[in-house]
């Protein structure tokens, strides 16, 4: 099974980029994640390590707390995460490399 970046992907890791501005210009490490249902945004966090004192506030788990306690076990698995922080694309158990940024398909909770 293959991945590819799209230039829906490209909006959402731009969006991410942006979100990891916000984080840096707050003091914090220039981290952000968006989770997006059927195309669209439905939550985004930035990273709060420093602003919250939290060194768990990254905004990858951030998403996962309101995702588990927001949306339905259905909604969670048709998921995507995309985050700004890393180099990889993860499907279950595969990952490939990508654009400076992730996409997480397949959200499980």
């Amino acid at each position: 099974m293959s991945q590819n970046i799209d230039d829906t992907d490209e909006r959402y890791i731009e969006r991410t980029f942006e979100l990891a501005r916000e984080a840096a210009a707050r003091g914090d490490n220039p981290y952000g994640s968006l989770l997006v249902l059927d195309d669209e945004i439905v939550m985004e966090a930035s990273n709060r390590e420093a602003t919250d004192d939290d060194i768990a506030a990254h905004p990858e788990l951030a998403l996962a707390r309101r995702a588990a306690s927001e949306l339905s076990a259905a909604e969670c698995a048709r998921a995507t995460m995309y985050l700004k922080s890393g180099r990889w694309i993860s499907n279950a158990q595969r990952m490939t490399k990508s654009t400076s940024s992730l996409k997480h398909s397949t959200f499980y909770m």
